[in-house]
């Protein structure tokens, strides 16, 4: 009887020990498969907004600088030549299936990328393709216009509807939809009333007073590449305040 007793007390055990191996085995393997659908999803699809950059050699044996933007839904391609000479292309970008997609506005596939953790691989062009970008070309996270894309996006949730910058000085100046221009330099913040802010012309040539002296802003819808970036703005920007004349690049938010 005693025998019978500790038989089914080490049966008992061993049962509780086998239980309990097998919950910690399945535990790990959902921990596991868990971590590697992350992973999967990591590596298959870009957030937006996000830039990526790269350059490639062209036919002549030129250096051509490559852009890619991604916003909501939307894409611009920028290419700069090396004498140059900028080609920019605009469309819809749609992601699936581990794949970025760049569509014309007919709705036309144009080039096909592999997303591939930060990198984008071209798989796939078509006839409609603008540029002498070759297949096989990767280009790379760009921080920095990334850094400038989410703080566009941030600053247009603010409000905010045009931004420009310049360097050498440094200054900055900002528009809200109350038509309120905010000029800024590391040792100053100074605001005032536009009479009118339309971003819907061509160019844009605005009067205004600041810090009770004249000031001028022109806006002209110009590819404008800034100097320490090298991410490519849709404007030219001339600020003038009093006798100080101010140049920079920005964009309508």
């Amino acid at each position: 009887m005693k025998n019978k007793i500790i038989n089914i007390t080490i049966l008992l055990l061993l049962v509780i020990f086998i239980s309990i191996r097998l919950s910690i085995a399945c535990e790990q393997l959902n921990k596991s498969e868990s971590t590697g659908s992350d992973e999967t999803a990591t590596q298959t699809k870009t957030e937006v907004p996000s830039g990526f950059s790269g350059q490639f050699a062209d036919s002549e044996g030129n250096i051509v600088h490559y852009s890619l933007l991604l916003s909501d839904g939307y894409f611009t391609e920028v290419y700069m030549m090396a004498d140059s000479e900028q080609l920019t292309n605009e469309g819809v970008q749609e992601q699936f299936e581990g794949h970025l997609h760049l569509l014309n506005e007919e709705g036309e596939l144009i080039k096909r990328f592999e997303i591939v953790d930060d990198e984008l691989v071209l798989v796939e062009k078509t006839e409609q393709s603008k540029g002498v970008l070759p297949v096989g070309f990767t280009v790379v996270l760009n921080a920095d216009f990334t850094s400038i894309m989410q703080h566009h996006k941030r600053l247009k949730s603010e409000g905010i509807v045009f931004k420009a910058s310049g360097n050498e000085p440094f200054w900055n100046i900002q528009v809200n939809a109350y038509n309120t221009i905010t000029y800024e330099t590391p040792n100053q913040q100074l605001s005032s009333q536009l009479s009118a802010f339309d971003s819907e012309s061509a160019e844009i040539r605005i009067s205004f007073e600041l810090e009770n002296e004249s000031a001028i802003l022109e806006i002209a819808p110009e590819n404008c590449l800034d100097s320490m970036s090298g991410f490519m703005f849709s404007h030219n920007v001339n600020l003038q305040i009093g006798s100080t004349n101010l140049t920079g690049c920005g964009s309508f938010l």
